[in-house]
């Protein structure tokens, strides 16, 4: 009768753990918030998922670069601008900034700070100062 053996189950790489670990390298966790997040040891991760970590961000952008590609073939016009800019064909849209009105207290206060500078009162004012003197 062969003897049990002992201890933890060997740990088993799949393709789902390593795109788990891709992302989320290239999306900036810590190996240690990774192997947290996965419950596997630090040195597990290292040396099961090692090479994900190398090819992180560049194998997520091919991802994302890709299913942008498929969704603009596929009819989306916002994918084919994406696309476009992202080949420089095409110049990027300029982003507008949006201009927060002023309110009417905002208003009324802008007013009172600048009503003195040339609302004639101040000169009356200084004028009555210096003949009281």
């Amino acid at each position: 009768m062969p003897a049990k053996k002992r201890g933890r189950p060997k740990h088993r790489k799949t393709a789902a753990r390593s795109e788990q670990v891709r992302v989320l390298s290239a999306h900036g966790m810590t190996k240690e918030h990774i192997s947290q997040a996965l419950e596997i040891s630090i040195p597990t991760l290292n040396q099961y998922y090692g090479d994900d970590f190398e090819k992180a961000r560049a194998k997520v952008k091919a991802d994302v670069i890709m299913a942008r590609y498929k969704a603009a073939m596929d009819g989306n016009v916002s994918a084919m601008n994406k696309t476009l800019e992202f080949l420089m064909v095409v110049p990027p849209k300029p982003v507008k900034q949006r201009v927060q009105p002023i309110g009417k207290k905002e208003q009324t206060l802008e007013r009172a700070k600048e009503g003195h500078k040339d609302g004639g009162w101040g000169e009356v004012l200084n004028t009555e100062k210096q003949t009281i003197n």
